[in-house]
């Protein structure tokens, strides 16, 4: 801690005091007022760059945050180095829950395919499948619509079983009920939408969900 004075120039002391903490980049001021009316305080945030690794890099320009040898930039843990999501992993299945409503409140779930070659995706609107883990409420006939960034339609199902290319998808990852919507279509890199509702304005709980397949 340090001490020291400072000084109107009358020559009254304004407040004396002055601490220092370590180690969380903060100043505290403290002491009592010069014309002895009371207490005095205040604090100052340093703020100072962050560096994970301690490599004298800051995370700004750190390409690596946490020196794990897997790049931010493909590191789903950028600041842990005991996990790290590496160079080859890629994201295969994504899904996402909600109550399907109408117009505006219907489920939409987003799709962006990287690279620069064509890819065959999986995308399902589940409901009847919800009703064996116990989830109330649940949409008894989803209808899956699948759009391109253009808003082009590329794709619909009602009924999984119905799709004309239900045979390209792995019996892994079909749907459990009848009435729930598939679709298996080959897409250029881009970004695509999944919007599901109910059939005939139905409501209910679904599941929008893709798949890559490889």
């Amino acid at each position: 801690m340090r001490t020291m004075r400072a000084r109107r120039p009358s020559g009254r002391s304004v407040h004396e005091l002055v601490s220092t903490r370590q180690g969380d980049s903060r100043l505290n001021f403290s002491g009592v007022s010069g014309d002895g009316s009371g207490f005095v305080s205040a604090s100052i945030l340093l703020m100072t760059a962050v560096d994970t690794d301690g490599d004298g890099d800051p995370d700004a320009t750190d390409p690596d945050d946490d020196n794990d040898g897997v790049a931010d930039a493909l590191d789903a843990f950028p600041f842990d180095p005991t996990r790290s999501a590496p160079a080859a992993t890629r994201l295969a299945n994504i899904s996402t829950r909600a109550l399907v409503r109408t117009g505006g409140e219907v489920m939409n779930g987003g799709v962006i395919i990287s690279g620069t070659e064509p890819k065959t995706i999986f995308v399902t609107g589940r409901g009847p499948c919800l009703d064996q883990f116990g989830v109330p409420n649940t949409l008894d006939d989803p209808q899956l619509q699948f759009f391109d960034v253009a808003g082009n339609l590329v794709d619909s199902n009602d009924d999984w079983a119905d799709h004309p290319n239900q045979a390209a998808v792995p019996e892994s990852v079909r749907p459990q009920a009848a009435k729930d919507a598939a679709i298996a279509v080959a897409v250029n890199p881009g970004a695509y939408t999944a919007i599901v509702r109910g059939v005939g304005g139905a409501t209910g709980v679904g599941i929008v969900e893709a798949f890559l397949i490889e």
